[in-house]
């Protein structure tokens, strides 16, 4: 039976970022027809598009025949190469896509669930105890807030350090695990 599949194919190439950005264009007009999203540079091309085949090996086997011929059409010099490849059907891309964006943490929103300054949040995420990073930006590490309640639950704070009134690692982990939950 016949499924939509969603293909991303990604290439290596040494044409350059002029040529590369007109070839893009060539290419994104001749897979219209497969809903074709694309990006280029310097030296990388690589499209996403939809097709519809009957399992997964299929759909990999006519995206990739479909995607050398526009390449090549669109007169990509040679050598150029696939390096990465995904396909998944239509229908998980939709679900993957309708994911809630995990809620992500910093010092600063570090520092109230602890009820810290941001220097003592900084302190404790420093140390080797404490969940790794989900990302490192340019404004510091982020934490997926789900990770960060087993910490939270665990961590004893010592007497002399000052904290919102009403606030306890407790009560924090206990919010950690609130928010975690689905929403209806």
């Amino acid at each position: 039976m016949s499924k939509e599949w969603s293909v991303r194919i990604e290439m290596v190439h040494n044409a350059g970022e002029e040529r590369s950005l007109k070839v893009v264009d060539h290419i994104m007009r001749q897979l219209r027809e497969y809903a074709a999203v694309g990006s280029g540079g310097a030296t990388s091309l690589g499209v996403q598009i939809s097709v519809t085949a009957d399992s997964l090996e299929s759909a990999f086997a006519k995206s990739l025949k479909t995607f050398t011929a526009a390449v090549l059409k669109a007169g990509m010099p040679h050598p150029f190469r696939i390096v990465d490849a995904e396909v998944e059907t239509a229908e998980h891309l939709e679900a993957r896509l309708n994911e809630p964006d995990p809620e992500l943490v910093g010092i600063a929103e570090l520092s109230v669930l602890l009820g810290v300054s941001r220097a003592r949040a900084s302190a404790l995420a420093a140390r080797r105890d404490f969940p790794a990073p989900y990302a490192r930006l340019a404004s510091g590490p982020v934490w997926m807030k789900a990770n960060l309640s087993r910490w939270l639950g665990e961590w004893k704070q010592r007497p002399n350090v000052r904290r919102e009134p009403g606030s306890t690692p407790a009560d924090s982990a206990e919010a950690l695990r609130m928010a975690a939950k689905p929403r209806e």
